[in-house]
């Protein structure tokens, strides 16, 4: 919680004050004179509390610019806030030119305000600007809610906030007005002001006459002004060559700024260009040598897949031959050895068994003792050489039988037409397929047993 003890806050700020009136807002933006400022006096520590909203004028009596204090104590706010102006009106705009803060002031009493002694009542201003500030004073004078714009800043933001706690928690000093101190020890006095609306009109005998004609001269003397309101005006006059040349200055400043921080941007947006430009033509260079890598890489691609296919033609159609003569092998091996079981189980079979009376040795029933292949060959030469002789044998019989069959013929002389010499199994397999069993079973005769062979 804070404390006057502890709260430090002094300062004086320029001010626009502006308020309700007649349903219309009013601002209180310019003095008499105005080069000056209307000013707020923030006070809230040990010694004093109160807002004072100091403003330049020109009353009748006072023969220098004096001012016109509006003083507001802690005791008569009813509440007090501040925030940071949203929107500012052009009257506010034309005095501050960064963002602004807007105090709220709302009063269970009407503000006190205090002239100088010097000054005659009732007020009266000196010319027609103070004139103007004067009805504004009466305005403000009756109303109990107003609000004064002032610049934004961190340290003011922090008092304010002091201030309004303090004034919410009730904290305040009060303090006796010693007038005779003020206005630079000439002493004050609390004054009041009716409204325009309130002001009564003057009585009859209270009005002057007329001043009488001025006389006609033929040549015009020219005015004799005061020299005091001379010089202010010079003054005035001095002051707002110095503020526009200032504010010119300031302006040739910022734009001087301005047009330095354009140049190194400029030259900076200069340097990328040039590197943006150097790395697009990098990059194009990049992009046609891996333009011409790829033709190249494409072409060789193209090259090796036209050796690739022809090689794999190739080796298709060597395999397709090779296959074919696995196949021409495997036919024929299939059909030797269908020859050669058939030939095996039947002619070995009689010629071993009780028609042929002939029984192969026990080393050609087992296979005991010797190769696979060797028997397989021994084996081949004897079916052949026996093939052979029982073919020759059935022909010489049938022959002299006349009993050829004319399939027989047929294969026989297919058989001779050939460009090698068949087998003997092949020619055996023709025997018997061709000779049938009933013609064997005529036949007696030494060879009986071999034909028997051959028909079964």
């Amino acid at each position: 919680m804070a404390t006057l003890s502890s709260l430090d806050v002094n300062n004086i700020t320029p001010a626009v004050v502006t308020w309700r009136w007649i349903n219309e807002t009013r601002f209180l933006v310019g003095p008499d004179p105005q080069i000056r400022d209307i000013t707020i006096t923030t006070r809230f520590d040990s010694q004093e509390t109160l807002f004072d909203l100091n403003i330049p004028i020109r009353l009748k009596g006072i023969k220098t610019g004096t001012f016109l204090i509006v003083r507001v104590l802690p005791s008569s706010i009813s509440s007090f806030d501040f925030i940071e102006a949203p929107s500012v009106p052009d009257e506010v705009r034309d005095k501050f030119h960064s963002s602004t803060l807007l105090l709220d002031f709302r009063l269970n009493q009407r503000p006190k305000l205090l002239v100088s002694v010097e000054a005659d009542e009732p007020l009266s201003p000196q010319r027609t600007q103070s004139g103007a500030v004067l009805d504004a004073l009466r305005e403000l004078a009756n109303v109990t809610v107003f609000s004064v714009y002032i610049a934004n800043s961190a340290t003011s933001k922090a008092q304010l906030q002091q201030i309004r706690h303090a004034i919410s928690d009730g904290l305040f000093l009060f303090i006796q007005d010693d007038l005779t101190t003020m206005f630079r020890g000439t002493g004050g006095k609390i004054v009041t002001l009716p409204s325009s609306t309130q002001l009564p009109p003057p009585a009859y005998d209270e009005t002057e006459p007329p001043p009488p004609p001025t006389p006609i001269y033929d040549r015009k003397r020219p005015r004799k002004d005061d020299r005091e309101e001379r010089d202010d005006d010079i003054a005035l006059i001095w002051a707002k060559l110095e503020m526009i040349q200032t504010r010119h200055s300031e302006e040739l400043y910022a734009l001087r700024d301005e047009n330095k921080d354009l140049k190194q941007e400029i030259n900076d947006l200069r340097e990328r260009l040039i590197e943006s430009e150097r790395k697009r033509q990098d990059l194009e260079e990049e992009f046609g040598s891996l333009a011409g890598l790829t033709s190249e890489r494409v072409r060789e691609l193209e090259e090796h897949t036209d050796v690739t296919f022809s090689e794999v033609w190739q080796d298709m159609g060597e395999l397709t031959s090779e296959v074919n003569a696995m196949k021409l092998r495997i036919d024929e091996d299939e059909l030797a050895n269908r020859v050669k079981f058939r030939s095996s189980s039947s002619g070995l079979g009689n010629l071993t068994g009780p028609c042929c009376g002939y029984t192969l040795p026990s080393d050609h029933r087992a296979n005991d003792g010797a190769p696979r292949r060797q028997q397989d060959q021994t084996l081949a030469v004897s079916w052949a050489i026996f093939g052979a002789v029982a073919v020759a044998l059935a022909f010489a019989f049938l022959a002299a039988t006349d009993t050829i069959p004319s399939d027989l013929t047929r294969e026989w002389t297919m058989v001779s037409g050939m460009a090698t010499t068949p087998s003997p199994s092949y020619i055996f397999s023709i025997a018997h397929q061709s000779i049938p069993a009933s013609k064997c079973s005529r036949f007696h005769s030494p060879f009986s047993p071999i034909l028997t062979c051959i028909c079964i």
